[in-house]
């Protein structure tokens, strides 16, 4: 395939320079070259700035869901620690929710040693909590969970962030007392994804919110890396 005339860029850059640069481009995105471009004085500027928009594309975002929280804690009783990312996993034993999400500590292997030492709100020891297996936290709320299932088929890393202590949950959440409420753990979710992917995936999740006890009270953020 023919990439360049030899002549002078349109900006007064040599080919050669030009040609070097590319080179570049290549060996770091070598996908976008399959595509059939046709080089020329005229062209190579814009072709240029649209392989820069495609490679930014492939960048990856975090989408941060923030005001969630776990559910489940009257179940497993565990308070994780703040700011630890916190695995999940599909629930597929659910019978009651067949798009249920667990939340787990991330196992011990991905903890450096000074937080293992660490404990806490209970007293127990990060490590404890952590060996010989990890342990469930509680769960994804319902309505949620199934799109957060989807994001994790298709490959998006889904993690959760603790940001307080277990309490009685609160507005927008259910009252402590009434179907759906009880002690719950504050904590944001959040999905690595695409650049390109991130428009589509965010309107999704605020769709999700329909379908959440609490979920007007959610908010997104996005993070570029």
């Amino acid at each position: 395939m023919k990439y360049y005339d030899i002549s002078v860029h349109d900006n007064g850059e040599n080919i050669y320079d030009h040609f070097y640069r590319t080179i570049q481009y290549k060996l770091y995105y070598p996908l976008l070259f399959s595509l059939p471009f046709n080089y020329s004085k005229q062209t190579i500027s814009s072709q240029e700035n649209f392989l820069f928009n495609i490679a930014g594309g492939l960048q990856e975002v975090k989408i941060k869901i923030q005001n969630s929280v776990i559910k489940g804690y009257h179940e497993y009783k565990i308070a994780p620690p703040i700011e630890l990312p916190l695995r999940l996993t599909p629930q597929y034993a659910n019978i009651h929710d067949e798009e249920a999400v667990l939340v787990w500590m991330p196992n011990e292997h991905s903890i450096n040693e000074e937080i293992l030492k660490s404990k806490n709100s209970q007293g127990i020891t990060i490590k404890e909590l952590v060996n010989p297996v990890s342990v469930i936290i509680g769960h994804v709320p319902r309505g949620l969970g199934r799109l957060l299932k989807q994001c994790m088929d298709k490959n998006v890393q889904v993690t959760c962030l603790a940001t307080g202590k277990p309490r009685q949950s609160f507005p927008p959440w259910p009252h402590f007392s009434q179907k759906g409420g009880g002690v719950v753990i504050p904590c944001e979710y959040i999905l690595t994804c695409k650049k390109n992917e991130a428009q589509e995936l965010i309107s999704k999740i605020k769709s999700s919110f329909q379908n959440v006890q609490g979920g007007e009270g959610m908010k997104i953020s996005v993070i570029n890396m």
